[in-house]
């Protein structure tokens, strides 16, 4: 009920994963890799624009932070190249347009669930504390696709690779962020939570079970891909097996 996994099995002995790890290593290196990477930035960035732009319009704000957002989406969409410089642009790029997607969010809350800054770790704040339990359920979901799928999280594209991190995952979830920030967003406003759920700078329980079951109906929700429709949560595994399809086929 409130999003914590107890445990998960993974297939190891498929012989067809080493071959795409080996293809995975190679292509993630290459100029189409860090592409990839790249376009899955802009696609988180251009749902954080469309997220301020409806609730600019709803309530008859300035769109000047909209053409701002804007105007770095076509810069990173000019910066080309494989080596790590390119790479440290990328991240500073999306670095500086999500911390003007989180400013103007938080002042369109209530008093009560405004924030300064993104808090990553040790989050104090109401918004943080439910965006990041929000994305630890999301992480362990997308997780289990990535590796059932046969890739290895431990080599990335954009994002840094080190002890005990998982940069493929930082890499593919940036694409359905948006599931975290615009459900955070409508948690919030609705007052789902209440400021006691938030004693000692921790989600209770109650909390938990509010933000999971939330998170679990958006997941539900139904899109339309290549004339079927789908829930989203398994449009996130066709995205995956067409990531290894492509990586692959090159």
């Amino acid at each position: 009920m409130d999003g914590t996994v107890l445990g998960q099995l993974y297939k190891v002995n498929d012989g067809k994963s080493g071959k795409l790890r080996k293809a995975q290593y190679k292509y993630f290196q290459e100029e189409c890799g860090i592409e990839l990477g790249k376009n899955w930035i802009i696609e988180k960035m251009n749902k954080q624009k469309a997220h301020l732009e409806t609730l600019f319009k709803r309530r008859k704000k300035d769109l000047k932070p909209i053409f701002i957002l804007n105007s770095y989406i076509n810069k990173l969409k000019g910066i080309k190249g494989d080596s790590e410089e390119i790479k440290e642009q990328i991240r500073g790029v999306e670095g500086i347009a999500s911390k003007i997607y989180y400013s103007e969010i938080s002042k369109l809350l209530d008093e009560k669930w405004k924030f300064k800054v993104r808090e990553h770790k040790k989050a104090v704040t109401p918004y943080n504390i439910t965006l990041n339990y929000l994305y630890g359920i999301l992480y362990r979901k997308i997780k289990s696709i990535i590796l059932a799928n046969g890739f290895d999280s431990t080599i990335g594209i954009i994002h840094v690779e080190g002890r005990e991190k998982l940069p493929l995952l930082y890499d593919f979830i940036e694409k359905y962020r948006y599931l975290g920030f615009e459900s955070v967003f409508e948690i919030l406003n609705k007052n789902m939570l209440n400021e006691k759920d938030f004693e000692e700078n921790v989600l209770s329980i109650t909390g938990r079970k509010v933000v999971s079951k939330y998170l679990n109906e958006k997941l539900k929700e139904i899109k339309t891909y290549k004339n079927k429709r789908y829930s989203i949560e398994k449009l996130i595994e066709i995205d995956i097996k067409d990531i290894k399809k492509l990586i692959l086929e090159e």
